[in-house]
């Protein structure tokens, strides 16, 4: 991989100034007028907040640090992933009994001093999921006993979750939002001055995965200021438009479809950083929600006096999908998600198979509540930008036509970041899954053989997945499938049959791989695509 200082001047390529107040901000405060600072907003680092994060909580609450203290440190955790039966794995199976034990033998802490001081609930929340996740993920897997989540964790997690209006479980804001530090604490945090404080592996790998998540958040604070722009011109209808307002809205279109662009390129660049086997074999089984077992986690002890919801009791994992600012770019772009807006303009595509309308809709819960208070004030706007472009999408004033081109281009560049999302997902995610299912298969006793042989590329379960892919119109995805090395227009439609066991011949067609937001990753992503595209204004021919 790569070095950090690498990931740190690649981000630093691309930094913009903030633009200058335009001419078209409205000069007298409106009812409808966006305060950043009401949505806990800051103008410079967006939803990460620019205060400087607690390192650690005070006394009461020196256990909860201190077992953090004996995982947050890589390769000399006392704990490994119940899964793992490597030498290092097992070596550490009785040091992570007794970690567990002293969990389990902590005292209930109370909460309540917490109470009115943010930065100290975030900290909990933090320490508090990163526990629970360790705990949870270094028990010996089971298909049939319930994994339990202790009282002095459970307690006060769902409390501090109630309190801050997010799921009791590890969420983005605990991985990103609220994990990074200023490398130079005498600079204050922006791309290129990022440290992360807490993760599983300790790998620079996961550093680098969380470090290109806050680049992204850091450089989609432009794209607020744009939001904030276009919402304080408080448009009511095109009735009387005058030309600086066509002229303004354009511009707003146009440089948030170039911030856009911009976390595209970022969002890219984890290639780079991040080895795609290292986040599916030494990261990501961290991050699974209760939701991906076959049995729900029970929190112990706690009950709707603690603010428990019955809602909370299967919960995804960290993800993307939760990032506040990608939702943000829906809200204020009018990309329905939902399918559930039939207005005539709106391009009708047949949803896919499988396709989850309300995933994102969920996916804040795991949000602040003040993050999604200001996703409701984007969405709830008195006159959204999509209604402004189709507003005047048959006038023939090149201004206008402007507006909807400028639009339509956002929206492309939208889509054209969940194209590089869900090749990112293929990649990381699927293609390990499969690559991994045909290695269980080569090595399985079932298939011996003598001498055991590699699969044919032509049988390769990756390789038919991919031309699966393709078939469905995802061409451009990945044009070499990474585990055969063919070319995926030369991959035979009907794989080659391989060694003698028709289960193991389905791998290519197994069941979908599931994300760490509880559903089939890609049909997940190309749905959101897809939802993104019918927000096209059409255009007269």
């Amino acid at each position: 991989m790569h070095s950090l200082n690498a990931l740190v001047h690649a981000a630093s390529s691309i930094v913009r100034q903030l633009p200058p107040t335009p001419s078209f901000c409205i000069s007298k405060p409106s009812p409808n007028i966006l305060s950043f600072a009401e949505f806990d907003i800051s103008p410079t680092t967006g939803f990460i907040p620019s205060t400087i994060p607690l390192r650690r909580l005070p006394p009461p609450y020196g256990p909860w640090e201190c077992a953090l203290d004996l995982v947050n440190c890589g390769v000399d955790s006392v704990l490994a992933l119940g899964e793992d039966t490597s030498p290092d794995g097992l070596a550490k199976r009785e040091s992570g009994e007794r970690w567990r034990q002293n969990i389990r033998d902590m005292p209930v802490l109370p909460t309540e001093p917490m109470e009115g001081c943010i930065r100290q609930q975030r900290r909990a929340h933090l320490v508090l999921a990163y526990l629970v996740h360790f705990y949870i993920h270094s028990l010996a897997p089971s298909t049939s006993i319930a994994p339990v989540v202790p009282a002095p964790l459970a307690i006060p997690l769902v409390t501090i979750s109630h309190a801050l209006g997010i799921a009791p479980i590890l969420t983005y804001a605990d991985t990103v939002l609220w994990n990074v530090t200023p490398k130079n604490i005498a600079q204050p945090l922006a791309p290129g001055n990022i440290r992360i404080l807490t993760n599983f592996s300790g790998t620079d790998d996961e550093e680098a995965f969380y470090e290109v998540c806050a680049q992204i958040e850091l450089f989609g604070a432009e794209a607020l200021h744009i939001m904030a722009m276009y919402q304080n011109l408080n448009i009511k209808d095109t009735y009387r438009l005058r030309l600086d307002t066509l002229c303004s809205v354009a511009a707003c279109l146009g440089q948030i479809t170039t911030h856009i662009e911009d976390l595209t390129t970022i969002l890219k660049g984890v290639h780079n950083w991040c080895a795609p086997k290292t986040f599916y074999d030494n990261i990501r089984p961290w991050f699974r929600g209760s939701s991906s077992g076959p049995i729900p986690w029970v929190y112990e002890g706690v009950t709707a006096a603690h603010g428990w919801k019955e809602e909370w009791r299967t919960l995804s994992g960290p993800s993307g999908g939760q990032s506040t600012l990608m939702h943000a770019l829906d809200a204020f772009l009018d990309v329905d998600h939902s399918m559930e807006k039939t207005d005539d303009l709106r391009t009708f595509i047949t949803p896919r198979k499988g396709n989850d309308r309300s995933f994102m809709r969920r996916m804040q819960q795991y949000m602040p509540a003040v993050q999604r208070a200001f996703l409701d004030h984007i969405g709830g706007s008195s006159f959204p930008i999509r209604q402004f472009a189709t507003s005047v999408s048959n006038s023939i004033s090149p201004n206008a036509k402007e507006v909807v081109n400028k639009y339509n281009s956002a929206v492309i560049a939208l889509r054209k970041f969940r194209d590089a999302h869900l090749k990112i997902a293929c990649v990381y995610i699927v293609v390990q899954a499969r690559k991994a299912e045909a290695e269980a298969t080569f090595m399985s006793p079932e298939l011996a053989v003598a001498p055991r042989l590699p699969p044919a590329p032509s049988g390769c379960p990756v390789s038919a997945m991919l031309l699966r892919l393709v078939a469905e119109g995802d061409a451009d995805l990945l044009a070499v499938c990474p585990i055969s090395g063919m070319n995926i227009k030369d991959v035979p439609s009907a794989p080659a049959a391989t060694p003698p066991s028709s289960t193991h011949q389905q791998s290519a067609k197994s069941a979908p791989v599931i994300g760490t937001g509880g559903t089939d990753v890609v049909s997940l992503l190309r749905s959101c695509r897809d939802s993104t595209s019918r927000a096209i204004v059409p255009t007269p021919r």
